[in-house]
């Protein structure tokens, strides 16, 4: 018996711990949908742009790097799910030997019950009594064999009703086996038709294959000339509060800011990351070097810009090629927005978690944000800060 519940207290762990992974690929293939949907969106959105090519072949490789973990979590929710059916097999077995074996007994216990009944056994049994005592031990015998009788009878039915609970749930988990595997077979489908798209993009490049290098190197160095223009700000703007004390309320506004690391909000609502921090290859072309010291954001046009977190703007500036910039800084922390088109702040203003700092719009390219956030002159990977 001991054997038996330590066999059922293992099952049910291994179910549980399995549902809760079950759930968390669940949540990791929604989250990347969320990311093709976005990615998709944006893809539309580039057909009616002239210079979107760039853009569409990161969009596009996110979604297939997207498909691609769908693909895997689906394949492990399924070998889940087969987990979790062997374990109700292996429940489903266990019942079915306890229970046979409890039939068997109670036929036997009902058959010699009616057997005695038939020769007035338990009447003879007392009445043979030798002495009070043994007339009293008799009575407890029989009243204790007609309880496990009434025992048996209840354990035979709880567990046939079990055996059908379970039954029931492993005809649930294998149609719930069998969504899983149609629904990666759907994915493997829709990233074959990813890929190819991909392909079809990389061979309208060949003919302006040259053309585009050379624009690609251009528009390279002069985003590195404008990350440094933004680097130069920083710096002034570092220097200038390194001079002046800082108040009670700047060190309360960094710590709070601290706090919130991981659960800042996006600058905006909707948009896909399209370059990631740090230093990386070119996505078209490999042999160029990519750094960045925040990270870009495709968004659709007139998108709002919000503020991450309460602060004072610092800075509102142009610069040739990025447009508009926002600095706020947040105690010991600065958040810088670039690409704005049309800006609804002005430096002194003071702004709350989530305020409109402004929108972006761009006719020919698709819109995007870069995004940078620093404490003294080092730049943080906003990634790390921002709610996932």
């Amino acid at each position: 018996m001991r054997k038996l519940l330590i066999f059922m207290l293992t099952i049910f762990s291994v179910v549980v711990l399995n549902a809760q992974t079950i759930d968390e690929l669940k949540r990791s293939m929604e989250k990347a949908q969320q990311e093709i949907n976005k990615g998709n969106k944006l893809l539309k959105v580039n057909k009616s742009k002239t210079s979107s090519i760039i853009n569409d072949i990161v969009i596009t490789n996110r979604n297939i790097k997207n498909r691609e973990s769908i693909i895997s979590s689906g394949k492990k929710h399924s070998t889940l799910i087969k987990n979790d059916i062997n374990s109700y097999n292996d429940k489903i077995d266990v019942l079915s030997n306890n229970l046979k074996k409890e039939k068997e007994l109670y036929i036997k216990m009902m058959h010699s019950a009616y057997k005695r009944n038939l020769q007035n056994y338990n009447l003879s049994l007392l009445l043979s009594s030798s002495s009070l005592q043994d007339f009293h031990i008799r009575i407890y015998y029989l009243s204790k064999y007609s309880e496990m009788k009434v025992n048996l009878a209840k354990k035979v039915g709880e567990d046939s009703k079990e055996l059908n609970r379970i039954v029931n749930n492993l005809v649930k988990k294998q149609a719930s086996l069998d969504k899983s595997n149609n629904k990666v077979a759907a994915e493997v489908e829709k990233l074959a038709n990813e890929k190819k798209g991909l392909n079809d993009i990389h061979r309208s490049l060949t003919s302006e294959n040259k053309q585009l290098r050379k624009t690609v190197s251009e528009k390279t160095q002069q985003m590195k000339k404008m990350k440094k223009q933004i680097a130069k700000i920083i710096e002034e703007e570092n220097m200038a509060y390194s001079k002046k004390n800082r108040s009670d309320k700047e060190i309360i506004l960094s710590g709070e800011f601290v706090k919130n690391k991981g659960k800042l909000p996006r600058p905006v609502k909707g948009g896909l990351i399209v370059e990631k921090f740090g230093t990386h290859r070119h996505p078209l072309y490999p042999t160029i070097t990519v750094e960045n010291k925040g990270i870009n954001i495709a968004l659709e046009d007139n998108e709002d810009i919000r503020s991450i977190f309460k602060g004072v703007v610092v800075r509102v500036f142009f610069i040739q090629g990025l447009n508009n910039s926002i600095m706020i800084r947040h105690g010991d922390y600065i958040s810088v927005y670039s690409g704005i088109t049309v800006v609804n702040v002005q430096k002194d203003d003071v702004v709350d978690t989530g305020d409109i700092l402004g929108k972006i719009a761009n006719a020919n390219e698709t819109p995007i944000l870069h995004f940078e956030l620093h404490k003294g002159k080092v730049a943080q990977n906003p990634e790390l800060w921002l709610r996932k």
